[in-house]
């Protein structure tokens, strides 16, 4: 089972590294319009880019503290479209993940069936 999530997660490095790719590229992209549709409104959190960063990072991630938020119609417009990114972004590559743990989780019953057999086989081979 564990092995089996190991190999999974070993073998799955490409589709993970992309998610990450797309993931801070959103994030990126995400905290720098709201960071310029934000900064000269008064009463906004969003005073520097790396606020604007943190802000899109727990947004992306579904997290949502609720401590920065957007109060201009741009700012909730760009932390919907955020949102809605970032949900998608991290579902995606979660059917090619579970589908390569069927894969190596059938290799492994399909090789633990084997080795029962060949057990069986050689422990009648020394009753006779």
């Amino acid at each position: 089972g564990l092995q089996t999530l190991g190999m999974t997660l070993r073998n799955s490095y490409k589709e993970l590294g992309l998610l990450m790719l797309v993931v801070i590229m959103g994030m990126l992209i995400f905290s720098g319009l709201a960071y310029v549709g934000e900064k000269d409104e008064d009463g906004t959190m969003f005073d520097s880019m790396p606020t604007a960063l943190y802000w899109a990072i727990i947004t992306m991630t579904s997290v949502g503290y609720g401590d920065i938020y957007p109060v201009t119609w741009f700012g909730k417009l760009v932390g919907s479209v955020c949102a809605i990114c970032g949900v998608l972004c991290i579902s995606l590559p979660i059917p090619i993940i579970v589908n390569n743990f069927n894969k190596f989780y059938e290799k492994s019953k399909i090789e633990e069936e084997i080795l029962l057999k060949k057990t069986q086989s050689s422990w009648e081979e020394a009753k006779r």
